[in-house]
């Protein structure tokens, strides 16, 4: 909501709604209203668009290329398993992040969001299970899960062991319940 980005940036409201009217106006973000609140006109729930438009930020070819070597790669039978160890490999390379002080899921959550995942953590039978609320790969993905989440699992399992935890479970876009992992701390 407004108030809560508000809060969130120690900003006025006013300022806030004015923002992002212009960013929803570019296409960069929608609102839809909050249905579960209380009585009264709702508030605006705003997220980014997933299919937002360039605006020379990123190189127009780029989504061309993704789409273009995500089809090479699927015609290779063991493309999967090499895709999770470059996603391993890449996130990796980009070192633990800052750290975070509440403790390693938190870290690997903050590491996770740097990187345009969006994840949420729910403590279930003793292991965290992160959830991706939003996934930067999202437009390649849905063509080719197979391929692209395993991108996703091989970074999540880097991030994960960084901070001293270990994935213990990840589920993809074909899976009934997707877009998880399950992280145990190691001891």
């Amino acid at each position: 909501t407004i108030g809560a980005i508000a809060q969130g940036l120690d900003l006025p409201p006013r300022t806030v709604r004015l923002h992002l009217e212009k960013l929803r106006d570019a296409g960069l973000v929608e609102s839809n209203p909050d249905r579960h609140g209380s009585v009264g006109r709702p508030h605006l729930l705003w997220s980014a668009r997933w299919s937002a438009p360039v605006l020379g930020v990123e190189p127009g070819g780029m989504r061309m290329l993704a789409h273009m070597l995500a089809d090479l790669a699927a015609l290779d039978s063991g493309a999967s398993d090499r895709a999770r160890a470059v996603g391993r490999r890449r996130a990796g390379e980009m070192g633990p992040g800052a750290g975070c002080p509440a403790g390693p899921v938190d870290a690997a959550l903050d590491r996770l969001a740097q990187l345009g995942f969006d994840p949420t953590v729910e403590s279930s039978g003793g292991r965290d299970v992160i959830s991706f609320t939003s996934c930067p790969f999202r437009e390649v993905a849905v063509l080719y899960p197979e391929l692209v989440c395993q991108l996703h699992r091989g970074i999540t399992a880097a991030v994960v062991e960084q901070v001293g935890a270990s994935l213990d479970g990840f589920s993809t876009l074909v899976d009934p319940d997707p877009c998880r992992a399950e992280v145990k701390l190691n001891a």
